[in-house]
């Protein structure tokens, strides 16, 4: 975990949560098929998974998405969890 914790691509699950929240995530990538995902266990006030899958063109948007997918699950569990 404390491997995963400290991964090279820090764009995606960890994008949409604070900088002080853990989060050990795997990204994966695949230029023929225009992919890119992230899943992650975000160690937050409840801890979760999260997985996103997307399939863009444009790697850039595609990292932001699952920033902004990310930040929206962080939130949501956040104020109904916490």
């Amino acid at each position: 975990i404390d491997d995963l914790c400290n991964t090279e691509y820090n764009w995606g699950v960890p994008g949409g949560v604070p900088s002080n929240v853990a989060v050990a995530h795997k990204v994966g990538f695949n230029t023929t098929y225009y992919a890119n995902n992230d899943v992650g266990i975000v160690f937050g006030t409840e801890d979760y998974v999260l997985a996103v899958m997307t399939e863009s063109g444009n790697a850039q948007t595609a990292q932001q998405i699952i920033g902004e997918v990310s930040k929206m699950v962080y939130d949501y569990v956040e104020s109904n969890y916490a």
